[in-house]
């Protein structure tokens, strides 16, 4: 119904244009026809239409094309317009039933296309992201197995090139409806040239094999290898080698075996293409006949410098196992040789490796190394000295003094010539401690200092004897101010008048507690018989202290 209306509609705007627009002459032919079909049809009831020039000049300019030439009354016109609309129709219907949708494939792997034999990519990104859009049922066709995103690299030379990536869909329907977006669109790409070079294999064979059995040379097929590469990681290589692990083996070992390229640290070098890619190595394996341990003997040549001599001598490992000869060999072998470790004029220790001599026929059991590690050790050559010193008190308390029996020390020291040459007497000390000690004898044993690099042998002797002194009171250096003693004048009788003066010792006494008794004689009148009216009440007696003497007064009371 929607497209009989459409065509209707139509059909009446086409009469509208027509009846505005230039019509065919009456002279053409079948003019008068097209009268007929149209006069029928009545008038429109809208307003003016637009003419057939305004109209076409808003169309795309096929449609204007299309319109300009062809008549909207004639039948073509028709069936081509009822198309579109047809055409239309169908794009709205299946939109609505059908809606479009976004799908993103993520982290899709990038594949290289069309580079030169001679290049090699050495870097590029590995994935990209792509999101699609289509109707629904197209979508559901998609899959990350037929989505298979690529950069074209045909024609591109060694250098660092920006290329665009392009994508190809394998077994989905529908692609023209599908549109796509690629993140990145554009991605860097480095390419450098190719080189090829030879190698010989190097056989590293690991391992011990099983007790009882060695291990022969091994060998390798081919020999040598082509590699190839970026010329960087060529240039890189130190060497081609290939690893047998032959532990705890008792039989040959045979196999193939892919090569590994190295650089001078030991690091792989990946990236690389080896021709063949894979090598046939060969490990005989065989029984030992018999085998011995002996002990290996260092040969030293020459001699330290003057004044040093050697001190000790080892060897690691100390003992090897003989191997692969006859038995009676074997036993005639005592020791096994060294090459001469030379120590000519050396001065310090000497610390080198050295290989072994080995008697012709006679192998070192499997595992063995047949470097040995010397360490001689080299130090001066020392003497002794004889030296005799006075030993000193230490911690001697104030005003004590000290007898040291024996007064002096000897001492026995070990050193070098040079040492004893610089040694001086205040380098050598011998102190005997007497802090914290009293008055008395004792046996007390020297400390003895030498200078570090000295060592004392022997001291003699080992204890002396210590006598220490306590000090001696010393009297009192002050004395006391008598005071002034009046004398009394002469009597008139004529009679020697007694005077009572202090006593020397009283004056000079160190103690000052000392009290002289009443025996002074310059103090006692009763030896005076016809003079008894001497009044000494009367005369003060001097006194140097009030402590020191008793006054003179009380003897004569006591005549």
């Amino acid at each position: 119904m929607e497209t009989d209306a459409g065509k209707q509609d139509a059909g009446n705007e086409a009469s509208s244009e027509e009846i505005g627009g230039a019509r065919p002459s009456d002279n053409t032919p079948g003019s008068a026809m097209a009268r007929s079909q149209v006069a029928p049809v009545p008038a429109p009831l809208t307003a003016p239409r637009a003419t057939r020039a305004d109209v076409t000049a808003q169309r795309p300019n096929f449609l204007s094309t299309v319109m300009t030439n062809l008549s909207l009354d004639e039948m073509p016109g028709r069936i081509f317009l009822s198309v579109v609309l047809a055409i239309l129709l169908w794009f709205f219907v299946t939109s609505l039933e059908n809606p479009a949708q976004i799908t993103t494939f993520r982290a899709l792997t990038l594949d290289t296309r069309g580079i030169a034999s001679n290049l090699k990519v050495i870097s590029a990104p590995s994935t990209v992201d792509i999101s699609f859009q289509a109707p629904q049922n197209v979508l559901s066709t998609l899959s990350r197995t037929n989505i298979h995103p690529y950069i074209n690299l045909d024609g591109l030379s060694a250098g660092v090139h920006d290329v665009p990536v392009s994508l190809d869909l394998t077994g989905s329907t529908g692609q023209s409806l599908i549109s796509f977006t690629i993140e990145p669109n554009d991605v860097q790409v480095q390419l450098e040239a190719q080189a090829t070079r030879s190698y010989t294999l190097v056989i590293n064979v690991t391992g011990t094999p099983a007790f009882g059995y060695g291990a022969e040379q091994a060998q390798v097929d081919p020999a040598q290898i082509s590699v190839t590469g970026s010329e960087s990681a060529i240039n890189r290589i130190a060497n081609v080698s290939v690893a047998v692990d032959i532990s705890d083996k008792a039989t040959t070992q045979r196999g193939f075996i892919t090569p590994v390229a190295v650089d001078s640290a030991g690091t792989e070098i990946t990236g690389l293409t080896f021709t063949p890619a894979t090598v046939q190595v060969t490990v005989p394996i065989k029984l030992l006949l018999s085998n011995r341990l002996v002990p290996v003997r260092v040969s030293i040549d020459g001699n330290p410098a003057p004044g040093y001599s050697v001190d000790d001598i080892k060897i690691e490992p100390t003992n090897v196992t003989i191997c692969c000869a006859p038995g009676n060999i074997l036993e005639s072998i005592e020791s096994v040789s060294t090459l001469p470790v030379t120590i000519e004029g050396t001065t310090s220790t000497v610390i080198t490796q050295t290989q072994l001599i080995l008697p012709a026929g006679v192998e070192l059991y499997p595992g063995q190394s047949n470097t040995i590690t010397v360490t001689i050790g080299v130090r001066t050559f020392d003497t002794t000295w004889q030296m005799s010193i006075t030993p000193a008190p230490q911690g001697l308390p104030p005003g004590y003094s000290v007898v040291l029996s024996p007064n002096t020390v000897s001492l026995t020291l070990e050193g070098t010539f040079a040492q004893f040459q610089a040694l001086t007497p205040a380098d050598v000390t011998a102190l005997v401690p007497v802090s914290n000690l009293g008055a008395g004898t004792y046996e007390l044993a020297p400390q003895v200092t030498v200078p570090n690099d000295i060592k004392i042998i022997s001291v003699s002797p080992i204890t002396l004897t210590v006598s220490l002194i306590a000090p001696t009171p010393v009297p009192s250096t002050a004395t006391p101010i008598p005071t002034e003693t009046p004398i009394p004048p002469p009597t008139a009788t004529g009679t020697p008048v007694v005077e009572v003066a202090p006593s020397p010792e009283a004056t000079n006494t160190p103690n000052p507690t000392e009290t002289p008794t009443s025996e002074i004689p310059t103090a006692t009148p009763t030896e005076v018989e016809s003079t008894p009216t001497i009044e000494l009440t009367a005369t003060p007696s001097p006194t140097p202290t009030a402590e020191a003497v008793e006054s003179p007064t009380e003897t004569p009371t006591e005549a």
